[in-house]
């Protein structure tokens, strides 16, 4: 009588699962998953996007990619890990002729802008696979580089204060 009772549970959880374990959303969830739809694909030797001719609608697809790679290297066991890792991934995404975001003198304040501006604005799907689109990744660097050409303003401001030793006259 007693191992009837798990029996009875099993078959109940397994027409459960057969019941409510389809997906039942009719369209496709994600961006990433829009781009594989037309016909982006990602080819495993180099880790980089390419685009086929014709997607299944026989719809011409752009050639030049629309999806940034992004590299999260692992860090070997007793080697310095890097400060900014986040501003790493990046750099190595962007066009190399561009200033590095992670050699900058801002960078430590650039790592958290980073951060917090992924965090709101890119999903979990690029954490796990690196990849991005090209317009979200555009965006997340235009705005980084506006921070940063806005700090460099700032350090300037302050650095062409004059200092004096003389009293205010407002003090007395």
């Amino acid at each position: 009588m007693e191992a009837l009772i798990p029996v009875v549970a099993l078959v109940t959880l397994g027409l459960l699962a057969h019941r409510f374990g389809a997906d039942s959303r009719p369209t496709i969830r994600s961006e990433e998953d829009r781009l594989a739809a037309t016909g982006m694909i990602w080819e495993s030797a180099a880790g980089t996007p390419a685009t086929v001719l014709t997607n299944p609608a026989g719809l011409a697809v752009k050639a030049d990619p629309v999806v940034s790679h992004l590299v999260w290297t692992p860090v070997p066991a007793g080697s310095p890990a890097s400060p900014f890792p986040t501003l790493h991934a990046l750099d190595r995404a962007r066009d190399p002729g561009r200033a590095p975001f992670a050699t900058d003198a801002d960078a430590a304040f650039l790592e958290q802008r980073a951060r917090h501006l992924i965090d709101r604005h890119w999903s979990e799907r690029v954490w796990l696979t690196g990849f991005v689109d090209r317009a979200r990744f555009e965006r997340l660097c235009d705005t980084l580089e506006r921070d940063r050409q806005d700090r460099r303003i700032a350090r300037r401001q302050v650095d062409d204060l004059e200092l004096s030793d003389r009293s205010s006259s407002i003090a007395s």
